[in-house]
């Protein structure tokens, strides 16, 4: 048991941080919820993020309340930094797969898109020592989101462009992100 305990302790402090576990902080102020987990080889200078991505609030535009449910994949390459996790770095691609979903009148909106884009930010320790854990990222970029179920939204369609107009699927958006974290 000692035996594993040691070894479990060394390939912990081997591979000191490289993963780091994350919260969006925005997410939060509009009733939802992202977290993610980065995590990269020792010596490598690429990154790779999964975010889980959940959201219940009112809709914009009064008209009862949408839930919102999607993953995030970001592949971050840090480019001025000899590992990863920390320093400037540029987030390509990005991808995302969001279900919309909104309640209101007896009717229920179900819009299930797939997203591609891409981010430069600049993440680091919050406290400068040897021992810090703490992370804070931010970034800021783009993304263009492909609906390709749509279902009872008519409401939303343009007749003389076949396009969805709506707050819910703007083709192409700016993002703005700011999560703190505790790298190990």
């Amino acid at each position: 048991m000692k035996k594993l305990l040691v070894v479990l302790l060394l390939v912990n402090f081997s591979f000191s941080q490289t993963k780091n576990i994350k919260v969006n902080l925005p997410t939060y102020i509009i009733n939802g919820a992202e977290i993610g987990f980065e995590f990269s080889n020792q010596k490598g200078r690429t990154s790779h993020e999964f975010t889980l991505i959940t959201m219940k609030a009112p809709s914009f535009d009064s008209k009862g309340n949408y839930n919102q449910f999607g993953i995030e994949y970001k592949m971050k390459n840090f480019m001025f930094n000899k590992q990863a996790l920390k320093g400037f770095y540029i987030a390509a691609p990005v991808a995302n797969f969001i279900n919309f979903k909104r309640e209101f009148e007896f009717t229920t909106e179900n819009i299930k898109s797939f997203g591609i884009g891409s981010v430069a930010g600049y993440q680091f320790f919050l406290l400068n020592t040897s021992d810090s854990n703490l992370t804070l990222d931010i970034n800021m970029g783009g993304n263009i989101q492909i609906p390709y179920d749509v279902k009872n939204v008519n409401q939303y369609f343009n007749g003389d462009s076949n396009t969805i107009d709506g707050l819910f699927l703007l083709p192409k958006y700016l993002r703005f992100n700011v999560s703190i974290g505790y790298a190990f």
